[in-house]
């Protein structure tokens, strides 16, 4: 019995440190696409400084743009690396399909999917959003304040009430109450 609980322990202290390792790479990541943005970002002006007095100003603005919409993307799968949050994900997608559209010729079919798909994507956050999902919002504005206020004991027990009754009005919104 003392062998299986120190087999779980190691399987689980391997696990904590995996995902420990997973977590660094992404901040990796993040920091590298941040890095890549940054630089992506110098001839996007230099190219917004020549579009008035190029040859093909319609062509140089259809660069300009789909340049734009890239760093705009990169800019979002940024945010969705660090906060984790359906909205993001979703802010993503809704991003990439508009670049599409705006960016491609695309058939009146290909349009027609476009705007299906985003319709779905709203119709998701309106009906299918689980707020409890977000970050922690509510203790963060709790760990703010506390500081920032001489007499934070009152202050964070008013903030909890307060976030509370939200809460609780938010929960009666969502479910209409049960007659009996």
């Amino acid at each position: 019995m003392l062998k299986l609980q120190k087999q779980k322990e190691k399987i689980f202290r391997f696990v904590m440190r995996f995902e420990h390792a997973l977590d660094l790479l992404e901040i990796v990541l993040s920091i590298t696409i941040t890095i890549a943005l940054i630089v992506c970002f110098i001839p996007l002006l230099r190219n917004f400084a020549d579009m008035p007095f190029g040859r093909n100003s319609a062509e140089n603005f259809h660069v300009f743009l789909e340049q734009v919409f890239t760093l705009v993307i990169g800019i979002e799968f940024i945010k969705m690396l660090i906060k984790h949050t359906p909205s993001s994900v979703l802010e993503v997608v809704l991003f990439a399909i508009a670049r599409h559209m705006v960016i491609y010729e695309t058939t009146p079919y290909q349009d027609f999917v476009s705007i299906v798909s985003i319709a779905v994507i709203f119709a998701i956050r309106r009906f299918f959003y689980v707020h409890s999902f977000e970050s922690k919002h509510d203790e963060s504005v709790i760990q703010w304040l506390e500081p920032n206020v001489k007499d934070s004991a009152s202050v964070k027990e008013k903030a909890k009430d307060a976030i509370k009754k939200f809460a609780d009005r938010k929960d009666a919104v969502a479910a209409p109450e049960k007659e009996e």
